[in-house]
């Protein structure tokens, strides 16, 4: 099941289990007759349906699925990021002076997809945001899992320190999605590379409507900056991309995990660490 088909029934759950257990109570405090009795009988069970129900999909008891896809990213780089199907994690890295960002990537689906990241520092109430919005777009084949590497700025007051950046993303599937290969949990984005959420933009514009106030924030990583780069803006800014694993024409995978771990290990060696929340 798609982490976000279950967060939305786990939504549904609580909402269940609310107004099914403030009926019951009602009912249980009202004067015993037939119509009553059943009545506490109905929100009773529901309310515990609802329980049942929420705890089983949280704890993972049903609905699980195995993985037709290795889980790289899960294997590699521990929690990450989730965008419609496109899954990624970030990391930075001190490559001789530069600031080098790596996205490691992974497509949930079979048809290859075109997504676009973003990424900005943090948002601060003192000193505003030292970084510009930065966007790189990726395109991920069949299943591919595979590495990005971009050069990128980053102000002095940012290194050495761990850093909140903030996190964004949008992806396309021109021939849809096709089978889902892999169904591990990830961390959902709901905001696409701008840094923009039109279902919480709608839902903030009916609260202060209402006369409420609606606050929301982008997912973000928490990053180990490295120290000793360079803040200016690099030469060449592209982004190069590395596909390690795929589903191949034939239907089987293009390499075998030993040599996706050899690969990685080539490619990353000397990365900074980075946590996400």
């Amino acid at each position: 099941m798609h982490p976000r088909l279950k967060e939305f029934i786990k939504v549904v759950c609580v909402l269940v289990l609310i107004i099914g257990a403030v009926a019951a109570a009602i009912a249980w405090n009202d004067r015993p007759t037939p119509n009553i009795w059943s009545l506490r009988i109905i929100f009773s069970v529901v309310s515990l349906a609802a329980l049942i129900g929420f705890l089983a999909i949280h704890f993972r008891l049903v609905f699980y699925r195995p993985d037709l896809a290795p889980d790289f990213l899960r294997q590699y780089i521990g929690p990450y990021f989730d965008r419609d199907g496109f899954c990624f994690a970030v990391t930075m890295a001190n490559d001789n002076g530069r600031c080098i960002l790596w996205i490691l990537f992974q497509n949930r689906h079979e048809n290859p997809c075109f997504a676009r990241v973003g990424i900005r520092p943090g948002g601060s109430l003192i000193g505003g945001r030292k970084l510009d919005t930065m966007k790189f777009d990726i395109h991920a084949d069949c299943g591919a899992f595979g590495v990005a590497r971009a050069e990128i700025p980053m102000p002095l007051s940012y290194q050495g320190r761990v850093q909140k950046f903030e996190l964004g993303a949008s992806a396309e599937y021109p021939s849809g999605k096709g089978r889902t290969l892999r169904f591990g949990d990830a961390i959902p984005l709901r905001t696409n590379e701008q840094f923009v959420n039109v279902r919480q933009t709608l839902a903030s514009a009916v609260m202060l409507a209402g006369g409420g106030i609606l606050l929301h924030r982008p997912a973000y990583a928490k990053l180990l900056v490295p120290r000793g780069v360079s803040p200016d803006d690099p030469c060449d800014s592209r982004i190069d991309a590395e596909t390690l694993w795929r589903i191949g024409d034939s239907g089987s995978p293009t390499s075998s995990p030993e040599e996706v771990s050899r690969r990685l290990s080539e490619i990353l060696s000397g990365a900074s660490p980075s946590g996400h929340e």
